[in-house]
């Protein structure tokens, strides 16, 4: 047996202690207690409370419903339920929420909140309580029958840990309780897939559970136990069934024209990708274009050089945001960070964060310019500045993204901060290698080719 082999038979005998062990005088409902939190206004609320009630000895469970919800609200058959009528609109509770729950769960969860939870964002309860349990490795269900309008979040999110059902599957709430530790020796019972995510048979490390795109919740949890590394036999046959949903279809030339950016967003609303990457001058017409489509306009600061001063990337950013940009990619002040000059960087991302007003921003490094102490600062600036990504290049400096920088800025930034890769990937191998090192988006205009399989050719972008 080589090295790599034993390495999976220790992490299949890891996770199978995870997710399907239990000492043996475990609780016969293994997460008692369950937040619930009713996050729509249509939602059918009798029915649903009279499900829950039946549950009431079952599992102690606490109701968090918004405002609207308490006319309609009896109260007789949830007489045992810990119920508070309260307003969305703030994420400070999220932390002492989860403290004290073991399950969450999101009944009638909508599209902006799929967004939300997808970036990372905490701007509102049901997001943050989401993020802060899947951040705590706590089971989030999601209940809801609109999942097919919006299948590019939720499959996003899906991928990041969350469960889905319908409305009428409230009993899926409570999962089944736990099965016992095998005896020493004794046969183990294959880990169960996803239901929704049906395994390549061309994956070999699908089978055992490995694959850190087809498993990516296990995968994770494993890595925040305590593993640092996780061997894998994927290679580059297991495509994410989600990959356009992490491109940004990209179109940055100068040269540009305004037909080209037309079909650049028909494009990217025939294949579903998070969003066109565009010039400012052109998200207001992007905005009106992919408007209803549920891709995001996203557009550059500060671009290429990051040499603009502060005041003027933020009022770059706001004019953008004004005309309907989701997300901001700014260029890092690379000058200031190799003069050691720290605190003027931490200040010029911190400027467009607080200019952008709670939309995604993306710090560039531009890592080809920088040695690895620099991109590593880079990063903690960017974090603690507020940016909600880094990523790695213009696509006009002298090189792109590379593995060993990907995996450098995940081992560097926060769990909850996300990993952009752009710069010269034109293919889906390349694509699936950044990936595979920690990028959680990748930049591109190669968009088509690389999920199509398709060689794009040389190429910068």
């Amino acid at each position: 047996m080589n090295i790599e082999q034993i390495t999976q038979e220790v992490v299949k005998e890891l996770m199978q202690e995870m997710y399907l062990g239990a000492a043996s005088n475990s609780p016969a409902v293994p997460y008692r207690r369950v937040l619930i939190l009713l996050c729509r206004s249509d939602l059918p609320v009798q029915p649903i409370f009279a499900k829950l009630g039946s549950w009431k000895n079952k599992a102690e469970l606490t109701v968090r419903a918004p405002r609207w919800a308490q006319s309609l609200w009896r109260g007789e058959s949830l007489s045992e339920v810990k119920t508070e009528f309260i307003s969305f609109d703030s994420g400070k509770e999220a932390k002492d929420l989860v403290n004290n729950c073991d399950r969450v769960a999101l009944i009638g969860a909508t599209r902006t909140i799929l967004h939300k939870i997808g970036r990372m964002d905490r701007d509102s309860l049901a997001s943050a309580v989401a993020v802060e349990a899947l951040q705590r490795n706590k089971p989030v269900m999601m209940l809801d029958d609109s999942w097919e309008s919006y299948q590019s979040e939720a499959n996003k999110v899906q991928d990041m840990g969350v469960h889905f059902g319908a409305l009428t599957d409230v009993d899926r709430i409570f999962p089944v309780p736990p099965m016992p530790m095998m005896p020493s020796g004794s046969a183990r019972p294959a880990a169960a897939a996803p239901a929704q995510n049906p395994l390549p048979a061309n994956c070999t490390a699908c089978q055992d559970g490995t694959c850190v795109t087809h498993w990516s919740e296990r995968v994770r949890r494993m890595m925040e136990a305590g593993a640092q590394r996780v061997s894998s036999a994927l290679g580059l046959h297991a495509v994410p069934k989600d990959l356009a949903s992490m491109i940004d279809h990209t179109l940055l030339k100068p040269e540009a024209t305004e037909d080209q950016v037309r079909k650049l967003c028909a494009e990217a609303a025939e294949y579903h990708f998070a969003s066109v990457c565009v010039n400012p001058g052109y998200v207001s017409l992007c905005a009106q274009l992919l408007k209803g489509t549920g891709v995001m306009v996203c557009t550059v600061v500060g671009f290429p050089l990051g040499a603009t001063d502060s005041q003027t990337k933020a009022d770059e950013t706001r004019h953008a945001i004004a005309n309907g940009a989701d997300e901001i990619d700014m260029v890092i002040n690379i000058g200031a960070l190799k003069s050691r000059n720290y605190q003027k960087v931490e200040d010029d991302i911190r400027a467009v964060v607080q200019a952008a007003s709670g939309k995604t921003v993306k710090v560039i490094l531009e890592t080809s310019l920088l040695n690895d102490e620099e991109k590593v600062t880079a990063c903690k600036l960017s974090e603690k500045a507020g940016a909600h990504f880094v990523k790695t290049a213009t696509g006009f400096g002298p090189g792109g993204a590379t593995e060993a920088d990907i995996a450098l800025m995940r081992r560097t930034v926060r769990k909850d901060m996300e990993v952009k890769a752009s710069g010269s990937i034109r293919d889906q191998a390349t694509a699936l290698k950044m990936i595979q090192a920690g990028a959680t988006r990748i930049g591109a205009s190669a968009s088509i080719a690389i999920v199509k399989g398709e060689n794009a050719g040389e190429g910068k972008y």
